[in-house]
């Protein structure tokens, strides 16, 4: 049944059928919806925007391919962004609302500021002269920061090893620690006393006493 008014509005009873690559167009040429038999497209000459009083889900069971010819996708939260994912030269960088928090270069990354973790790993060789710098505004009251050499539970050794505020109360427990990776026994210590103890011998080529 198709019930036409006179306000040019139409009502279909049933299903609407379109043979292959016949368009539903709106406006001009330029904004319009067509499928070929096995493809939905949707096409806009200018902006497209989808807007849903709920949520928006995209449920499919092959991937979700991101194309934007322009470099970025922005990401926004009731219309303010907080941030940008942006390709450059194959590569993405990350933006943390507009300001660039880390660069990709293949298998690398680079972080434009300050790193905070509790567990930082290392998969492969560490190169020479490659720093960690670990710092701390306030107190370590729990655990210790350490570290650790080793990729498996049977040979993971702690080498540097930095004790908790409340362990370092105790005078007579080690504040500082630096164990051998390669018989895993402590080299040094240094109490919170301020007593230093090698476990083998020390050779200098120079040593001073006040």
């Amino acid at each position: 049944t198709l019930e036409l008014r006179a306000d040019q509005s139409a009502t279909f009873a049933g299903d609407v059928t379109l043979s292959n690559n016949k368009k539903i167009i709106y406006g001009d040429a330029g904004e319009n919806i067509y499928g070929d038999g096995t493809h939905l497209y949707i096409t806009s000459s200018d902006d497209m925007k989808i807007t849903a009083g709920g949520n928006t889900v995209i449920d499919t069971a092959g991937d979700v391919i991101l194309d934007a010819a322009g470099g970025d996708t922005v990401l926004k939260d009731g219309g303010t962004q907080y941030g940008t994912l942006t390709a450059t030269s194959g590569n993405l960088i990350i933006k943390s609302g507009s300001t660039t928090m880390l660069t990709g270069s293949g298998a690398n990354a680079t972080f434009a500021g300050d790193v905070t973790a509790l567990n930082l790993k290392a998969s492969s060789t560490v190169a020479n002269d490659q720093v960690l710098t670990v710092s701390n505004t306030g107190a370590m009251t729990s655990g210790s920061l350490a570290i650790i050499y080793g990729n498996d539970a049977a040979n993971t050794k702690a080498i540097l090893q930095i004790h908790e505020e409340a362990t370092r109360s105790n005078t007579a427990t080690n504040l500082l620690e630096i164990t051998s990776t390669s018989s895993n026994t402590q080299l040094f210590s240094v109490k919170q006393s301020g007593a230093a103890t090698f476990s083998g011998n020390v050779v200098a080529s120079g040593f001073d006493t006040d």
